[in-house]
């Protein structure tokens, strides 16, 4: 019983390491967490931007550097619980999840870009109900590539999680926020469309409109952050990349996103013109040109359902011909029978007399 309970407890770890990277504050300037613990008290906890003396309201931390450039930033940790707390803080990498989410690669994958400009103490004790501000700094190599740089940092706790069976399981949740560095310097965005498919879906009753599909992957070639937005026509139909109230596409340097539209009340005319419009924006205030990108592709789009009810109209239009026809083929015979029976019986009545 005692190794079986090791196994699962094991297994659990691996699961959690792996589930619970990161949790980043995205829209509100603290990100907590609740429901880790240690020695059986919950801990929560909050990490915010600040400067010096505290938490100064922002979200995240943004800076514009010049090759070899340092900034100094500050971290404020704040310990929510009823008991002191020592958080291990770390930096790494970040990246957007396939959902948008800004995360950071996990401790076990080492950072090749700014997680690796980044300093900072490798541990802080916050006492109960008390915050604790950190400082770190941002430094640029002097040969960094221009553009946009993501990163995070985070104050994370070792500590356990009951399972649903009632065994304890061995968590190390990390809260923090995203260190987004522009390298001073010539700036490319750019974006590109990759994969683009296009299909036709057929209504079964001939006079109402299909729906065309497009699936597509947008690549952020460039090498700043994009937002994305645009649209799909096909026909005289449009739709937008995103349903309304979608929050905004995020694309970061290399990355990609791909995109399912559905374009309905389309009717099918053998072949229906589509366009992919798409139109980055950089989200600063600089007002760099972005270059819009357009796909004119076209999908395969026959009446299937018109072509079969005109073919079985066509086919019941020339059964009743044949068979009219035939009707009168017989009829006509039948007269040419009677009329010939009626020559006989003339002859053979004159032969007689």
């Amino acid at each position: 019983m005692i190794s079986s309970t090791r196994g699962r407890r094991t297994a659990s770890w691996l699961l959690a390491a792996a589930a619970l990277m990161f949790g980043l504050a995205t829209a509100s300037p603290a990100s907590a967490a609740t429901g880790v613990r240690t020695d059986a008290n919950p801990i929560t906890w909050s990490v915010q931007p600040a400067t010096s003396t505290g938490p100064d309201g922002r979200s995240r931390v943004e800076h514009t550097l010049k090759p070899g450039g340092t900034a100094l930033e500050h971290l404020a940790v704040s310990n929510l619980s009823n008991q002191q707390v020592t958080f291990a803080l770390s930096a790494a990498d970040g990246y957007l999840t396939d959902d948008g989410r800004f995360n950071m690669l996990p401790t076990t994958q080492q950072s090749v870009d700014s997680g690796r400009w980044i300093s900072i103490a490798p541990t802080v004790t916050v006492q109960p109900r008390q915050t604790q501000t950190i400082p770190f700094t941002v430094t640029v190599p002097a040969n960094a590539e221009p553009g946009d740089h993501a990163a995070g940092v985070a104050a994370s706790v070792l500590g356990t999680s009951q399972n649903g069976d009632g065994s304890s399981v061995t968590v190390d949740s990390r809260i923090g926020l995203r260190v987004l560095t522009r390298v001073d310097g010539a700036l490319a965005p750019a974006a590109t469309v990759e994969s683009l498919s296009t299909s036709f879906k057929q209504s079964w009753n001939p006079f109402t409109p299909g729906s065309v599909h497009v699936t597509f992957t947008v690549h952020n070639s460039g090498n700043t952050r994009l937002i994305i937005e645009g649209r799909v026509h096909a026909g005289t139909q449009t739709s937008p990349l995103e349903p309304a109230g979608s929050p905004q596409v995020e694309l970061l340097p290399g990355d990609r996103r791909q995109f399912s539209v559905e374009i309905p009340e389309v009717y099918p005319t053998f072949s229906v013109p589509v366009t992919v419009q798409v139109e980055p924006q950089i989200p600063s205030s600089e007002q760099t040109a972005v270059s819009p990108v357009q796909n004119t592709p076209s999908v395969w789009a026959p009446p299937y359902s018109l072509i079969s009810m005109v073919t079985v109209v066509l086919i019941l239009v020339i059964a009743v011909r044949l068979t009219v026809r035939a009707r009168r083929r017989k009829v006509l015979s039948l007269l040419r029978s009677a009329r010939e029976e009626g020559r006989l019986d003339a002859q053979r009545s004159d032969s007689r007399s």
